[in-house]
């Protein structure tokens, strides 16, 4: 298309003069895109001044009538409107308003003159010198319905609605055929309330003309917004549904496009009164309509986006904003979200660590010996899957923050918050988030301080079910950031209700038609991420193996260091069990031999030689020592023949051998065997290594007649299979008597120190009593 020219508005807007108004409007439309106001400023303000002129029918009927030049009238009121005009069309309203007045006060009855000087004080929002000067034009000529109009606009605009509702009935009374009129009055009585007598109006001008015409059409459209505007959704969605089935039987292709676009005008409203659902359903009619419109769409309350997935121009857009240093721009941290990926990371190797590397020091040695006898968490099926899981934690994490690192260095963007035409955007190089601004239903901020001194504000913005939270460390910038917000979305509701927003700048960057995309699925993103997940699965399945192999090296590791630590034939023959094929079997092995021959001669060379049960003992722990036992039976067989001691009295006296006499023999260097006590028949154990004891009870009389107890002890000490030792020996103590030496504590302490003096173990005794009294129930030794 050629540069449109300035000699002529049909032929600066390229139509015939028999062109209608959706004509009109449609080569605006394509102008504008060609000719924007940032790029061609000069051509943009001719097709503007062209379009308000054709586009108003009065204005139109007037440039059509007479010649530009305003040759009906002498030189001089003809050159002051003709400046007049070029002064406003620059934007000068003062010098065209000094113009007219110049011109008034040559030639003051020229009503012309008066009429325009009075359109330029209303341009420029001085209602009240527009007034004063409508009130001279309507005193001059009472019967001109158009000053009765303009004077109710300004009375309006000066929020009087009454006055300005009666200067429009004037002008209606005067000329109740003209639409602009009638549209005006409409719209003031909806305004006021008035719907009603707005609707009977629109009835009567809509039964003198036919109903698919484009005036009735028209007609029909404004119905739907004085419905929509009265609070009357029902009626009016009918009432749409109705003007849509006209439209589409009408087989005119280009009246539901221009339809959907004067519909914009009562959603622009409902979007304005926070009632967004009925907009975007309005909005979905439109979009039926007329499919190909970028913009007559319904808009959810927030839509996300793959940023990888805009329009170039888009990300170039995107670019551009976070670049510019000053705007609407806010800037976020592009590395917030990999270093807290790398925290949690180190947090689960921690854990990971701890679990693998970690373990108490046992306080006892029998709990010492249960820890090398015992598996570590880690080598159980529920510790191998949960470091599986805190392993496969870690791999994603890493996974996730080297594929953050490797999309930030490709992406144009690192992150940003910025203000579009239609949205408000949160972008960064993975995913965009479009706030439209038509749904902003709520904005609030909180002043934050310290000590009453102030810290920051917080901005809160509602859209729909959607909510953006945003931190200014600058109160005023965060007051002039919330206005141009609310600036730029009063600006495309204005421009949504005039049809206008399909040509506003920046729309086709991020045209609505991307809210139609629907969110990739779960499983879409995960093949996406395909790759990444398979490369972390791999790494934790290493590190996994890894930490398996080093955990259960440092577990065995651990287990033989304790049993050296300890140096005790238990703890060694613990991890021989636990580990019969660990790192340090063999050296456990030598170290238990060792162990036990130390153990051997140890108790060997702390027996009484000359005792006769020595030798018998010295073979015994010789035979314990080469089987590897951990337990010497003792088996103890308590019979009473006729003393008439309760059975369980005399073994839970008697029952303390075991314990007496292990502690003696730990004492006296064999510390790898326990004796218990085992079952057996008469005294009689059946083991190879055994000490058996045979106690018969039976009640005597003492000195003086007193009663007594005498208790028969047979003892045999076997090794290797075969007795090398047997004696016997009869304690007696008093019946009645209540000391150490009384009842079965006498008997069996004087049995306990005949049987260690018989094994050579009397002094051992002495000095383990010494060393280390026994806590036991045991009278002996308390």
């Amino acid at each position: 298309m050629s540069e449109p020219s300035s000699s002529n508005h049909y032929a600066t807007l390229g139509v015939e003069r028999s062109a209608d108004a959706r004509a009109i409007k449609k080569a605006y439309f394509a102008l504008i895109r060609t000719y924007p106001p940032e790029s061609h400023p000069d051509e943009f303000k001719r097709i503007r001044a062209a379009y308000e002129v054709l586009s108003d029918a009065e204005a139109r009927e007037r440039y059509d009538a007479q010649e530009k030049g305003y040759r009906e009238y002498e030189d001089a009121v003809a050159a002051a409107l003709a400046a007049a005009e070029q002064a406003s069309t620059a934007g000068d309203e003062d010098a065209a308003q000094a113009a007219l007045r110049q011109a008034i006060d040559a030639h003051p009855g020229v009503l012309l003159l008066r009429e325009k000087l009075a359109a330029s004080y209303a341009r420029s929002k001085d209602h009240e010198r527009a007034i004063a000067a409508l009130d001279a034009l309507i005193e001059r000529s009472p019967e001109t319905a158009r000053y009765h109009l303009l004077r109710a606009l300004s009375l309006g605009a000066l929020g009087k609605p009454d006055a300005a509702e009666e200067a429009m009935r004037k002008a209606h009374a005067l000329a109740p055929d003209h639409e602009g009129i009638q549209a005006a009055l409409v719209d003031a009585l909806t305004r006021n309330e008035h719907a009603d007598e707005a609707l009977a109006i629109l009835d009567e001008a809509a039964a003198r003309h036919d109903a698919s015409s484009l005036k009735g059409v028209s007609i029909q459209l404004r119905r739907v917004h004085v419905l929509y505007q009265s609070m009357r959704p029902h009626e009016a969605e009918e009432a749409v549904q109705r003007l849509v089935e006209q439209v589409r039987a009408s087989g005119d292709p280009e009246l539901p496009k221009h339809v959907a676009s004067e519909l914009g005008a009562p959603a622009a409203a409902l979007f304005a009164a926070d009632r967004s659902s009925r907009a975007n359903n309005l909005l979905s009619v439109c979009r039926a309509l007329h499919p190909e419109s970028l913009v007559l769409r319904p808009y959810p309350s927030k839509a996300t986006l793959e940023t990888s997935a805009l329009p170039p121009a888009a990300l170039e857009w995107l670019a551009e904003q976070e670049r510019a240093q000053d705007g609407p721009t806010l800037r976020m941290n592009p590395w917030g979200s990999p270093l807290k990926a790398t925290a949690g990371a180190g947090a689960l190797s921690l854990i990971a660590y701890l679990l693998l590397y970690s373990a108490p020091a046992p306080a006892t040695e029998a709990a010492a010996t249960e820890a090398a006898a015992s598996v570590p968490f880690t080598g159980t099926a529920a510790g191998a899957i949960v470091m599986a899981a805190l392993l496969g934690g870690v791999a994603l994490l890493l996974a996730h923050v080297a594929r953050v690192v490797h999309v930030r260095r490709k992406s144009p963007i690192q992150g940003l918050t910025t203000v579009h035409p239609l949205y408000l955007v949160r972008a960064d190089p993975e995913r965009t988030e479009l706030y439209p601004l038509f749904c902003l239903s709520r904005s609030e901020g909180v002043h934050h301080g310290q000590n009453g001194v102030y810290s920051h504000t917080v901005l809160r913005l509602g859209f729909g079910g959607a909510e953006v939270s945003l931190t200014f460390l600058d109160g005023g910038f965060a007051q002039a950031w919330l206005d141009h917000l609310l600036a730029t979305r009063k600006r495309a509701l204005e421009l949504l209700a005039a049809g206008y927003l399909d040509a506003e700048h920046g729309v086709e960057l991020l045209p609505p038609t991307q809210l139609d995309r629907p969110p990739p699925s779960t499983g879409a993103r995960l093949w996406a991420q395909r790759r990444r997940l398979a490369a972390a699965a791999g790494v934790a399945l290493v590190l996994w193996v890894g930490a398996m192999v080093s955990g259960a090296r440092y577990a065995d590791e651990l287990a033989f260091r304790d049993a050296l630590t300890r140096d005790a034939a238990p703890a060694y023959d613990a991890y021989l069990r636990a580990r019969p094929d660990g790192r340090f079997a063999d050296d456990a092995r030598r170290a238990l031999i060792r162990r036990r021959e130390r153990g051997a001669e140890a108790l060997a060379l702390a027996l009484d030689r000359r005792a006769p049960g020595a030798e018998a003992l010295a073979a015994l722990g010789h035979a314990v020592e080469d089987s590897g036992a951990r337990v010497v039976p003792l088996s103890l067989a308590i019979s009473d023949g006729g003393a008439r001691v309760p059975a369980g009295d005399a073994d839970a006296v008697f029952g303390n051998l075991g314990a007496d006499l292990g502690a003696t023999l730990a004492q006296a260097g064999l510390r790898s065997a326990r004796i218990k006590r085992a079952p057996g028949a008469g005294g009689r154990s059946g083991e190879a290594n055994a000490i058996e004891v045979d106690c018969t009870l039976t009640r005597g009389a003492g000195a003086g007649g007193s009663s007594q107890i005498d208790a028969a002890w047979k003892v045999r000490v076997v090794a290797g299979g075969a007795e090398r030792r047997s004696f016997a020996v009869t304690t007696s103590a008093s019946a009645a008597g209540a000391g150490p030496e009384s009842g079965l504590a006498g008997l069996y302490a004087q049995f306990l120190r005949a049987l260690l003096a018989d094994l050579g173990l009397g002094g051992v005794e002495e000095l383990r009593r010494q060393n280390a009294p026994y806590k036991g129930s045991s009278p002996y030794g308390n």
